[in-house]
């Protein structure tokens, strides 16, 4: 796969894939633009993850930076090493 191919790809994941659907895990709560969670690194619900159209729409941070400091792409949160999430991601990106 090329580059080109390989970033149109998560070009429409971070489109159209249902935020809520990806970070169930994390108890998401719908905000204004942006989605609130708990951190998959420290569990305090301080992280968030923008809507389609936001500042940063396929990353998850924590506003903990000093002491924590998570931040993860969606497509990394989903293949999680201990816990492999993928199949969560692509049936939540299904167009």
């Amino acid at each position: 796969m090329t580059p080109e191919t390989a970033q149109k790809i998560l070009d429409e994941v971070y489109r159209n894939g249902d935020r809520m659907a990806i970070l169930k895990e994390l108890d998401p709560e719908l905000r204004n633009g942006y989605v609130s969670v708990l951190c998959p690194d420290c569990r305090q619900r301080r992280a968030y993850a923008y809507q389609p159209g936001g500042k940063t729409p396929h990353v998850i941070r924590c506003n903990r930076q000093e002491n924590c400091g998570y931040q993860a792409t969606l497509v990394q949160y989903a293949a999680g090493t201990d816990k492999p999430r993928g199949p969560v991601l692509f049936s939540a990106c299904t167009v």
